[in-house]
């Protein structure tokens, strides 16, 4: 991986601080984000599950149920506008998917 690909996130540790708090607690989180698609951040509501790092950036993994149903979402860390706000909204954890699978040979 090369060093222009890897993003300082000194600059976002208050926000993962609270996201790695909000995944311990299952605590829903809002914050605004400000996609590549759009030039107006949104607002968002989720569930978050985990933080997980693919080519040197952070992202956290999460679900927003009202709106997506079992969707997987993901966003960028950094793309993260505001102060991540905790909410006093508690969720259960993920159940695991399983899925049978038939074989023929």
């Amino acid at each position: 991986m090369s060093p222009q690909n890897l993003i300082d996130l000194r600059a976002h540790s208050v926000n993962i601080e609270k996201l790695e708090s909000a995944i311990c607690s299952l605590q829903e989180v809002e914050f605004l984000y400000s996609s590549k698609r759009s030039n107006k951040p949104s607002l968002h509501q989720v569930q978050p599950i985990s933080l997980d790092c693919k080519e040197g950036k952070l992202y956290l993994l999460c679900f927003n149920y009202n709106k997506y149903k079992n969707q997987l979402l993901d966003f960028r860390v950094d793309r993260i506008c505001n102060q991540i706000k905790i909410l006093p909204i508690k969720f259960s954890p993920m159940k695991p998917m399983i899925h049978s699978i038939s074989l023929s040979l």
